[in-house]
């Protein structure tokens, strides 16, 4: 077992929610915005660095997903937190 402190997963200073969320809006990404951000909108006042989405699991659907992730947010996820994905998705 690794006894190396856990260490938080920082965005950097181009984080920007509303972006990405209309980035995968624009590109027919079909998803539910969970976690910390969807706490945020409903008037937490906690702070968050990140974006939780769970995506509608169609085959068409996770290809957009996949797609949009390889382009327009390519620069903006942290693939260390999301750990191993990749076009297999859409093939499972």
């Amino acid at each position: 077992m690794d006894d190396a402190p856990w260490e938080p997963h920082v965005a950097d200073g181009d984080f920007d929610p509303e972006q990405m969320l209309r980035v995968l809006e624009q590109s027919g990404v079909r998803f539910v915005l969970i976690g910390g951000m969807a706490a945020v909108m409903h008037g937490d006042v906690g702070v968050t660095v990140d974006l939780d989405i769970v995506p509608e699991h169609s085959p068409g659907n996770l290809e957009r997903l996949v797609s949009c992730a390889e382009s327009s947010l390519t620069s903006k996820l942290n693939r260390d937190a999301m750990g191993s994905w990749s076009r297999e998705l859409v093939s499972s």
